[in-house]
């Protein structure tokens, strides 16, 4: 076998050697010349035995610390699995205290949503109510306005009345006063009456002598209108006016000594009577006789034309 077969055999028992167990050993190099590859192998071989070395009691220490601290992180891990054991069942009593409050909420809300109700349904009939209300107020105020006006006028009415009743007061005494007047002159016409009743006792005298004096016109007034019914012709017309100027001449004299018999009397009534009989007189004279007269002068007329 040549050199080189050998050298790479012997690298390879050292490199199992130190695969196999890389703990404690002492690694005896085979003698190489130093210049060789073999030894710069063999050499960095070395090397990187004790590299592993180094690295196999870091593993050995960060193992132990591992255990160290599994072991504490257990615990701990132990300590937390109690806390959260613990943890869970206060979770699971709050979440029963919560579903109990839950429950006990809901009930409130659920009180309280009726109450709600109730007070709304409540509040409707109260506002229902303020608006009556209100309105019997707006009503109520106008009422009083209404009332204070007719205090008003009832006012100034008493004041009216006040004012009528001093001024009736005061026509009182001045009625007082007056018919204390009027009783006195009622006591003067009471004597003027009982000489006015023996006055009217004459007049009533003068009347049945007018009265008798009223009935002899009357018949002569008749005669008259006989005598104006034969006096139709146009022949006897100078004739019957001559008479009828003497007629009339004889009412106005027996006027006038009717005149002259009243002058002596005093009572003006008698007077005004008098004149109005007369009148009377004259107007039925001239009534049914003027008639006729003209009638006659209108014939008398016509017959002399022709």
């Amino acid at each position: 076998m040549s050199n080189s077969v050998r050298s790479r055999e012997k690298t390879k028992t050292i490199i199992r050697y130190v695969m196999q167990d890389a703990k404690d050993f002492t690694l005896q190099l085979p003698q190489f010349s130093k210049d060789s590859i073999e030894y710069k192998m063999c050499a960095k071989i070395t090397e990187l035995t004790q590299v592993i070395q180094l690295m196999h009691t870091r593993t050995e220490g960060n193992e132990h610390l591992l255990n160290l601290k599994e072991k504490e992180n257990r615990k701990i891990m132990e300590k937390l699995e109690k806390k959260i054991k613990s943890r869970d069942n206060m979770i699971k009593e709050l979440t029963d205290e919560l579903k109990k409050s839950d429950i006990e909420h809901r009930e409130a809300i659920n009180a309280l949503s009726n109450s709600l109700n109730i007070e709304k349904s409540s509040a409707e009939g109260i506002a229902r109510e303020r608006k009556k209300i209100s309105k019997q107020l707006l009503q109520t105020e106008r009422d009083l306005n209404l009332a204070k006006d007719d205090v008003c006028r009832a006012r100034i009415i008493i004041n009216e009345k006040d004012e009528i009743i001093k001024r009736f007061e005061l026509l009182n005494t001045g009625a007082k006063e007056h018919n204390e007047q009027l009783k006195k002159e009622i006591s003067v016409l009471r004597k003027e009456l009982s000489r006015s009743q023996t006055e009217a006792a004459g007049l009533r005298e003068d009347q049945t002598k007018l009265q008798s004096s009223f009935a002899a016109s009357e018949r002569r007034n008749n005669v008259l209108k006989g005598k104006l019914a034969q006096l139709q012709s146009p022949q006897s017309i100078r004739s019957h006016s001559a008479v009828l100027h003497a007629t009339h001449n004889n009412v106005t004299q027996s006027g006038r000594n009717t005149k002259a018999d009243l002058r002596s009397s005093q009572d003006e009534k008698l007077s005004m009577i008098v004149a109005g009989y007369e009148r009377k007189c004259l107007y039925r004279f001239f009534f049914h006789n003027g008639f006729l007269l003209i009638l006659n002068y209108a014939c008398f007329k016509h017959v002399e034309d022709k």
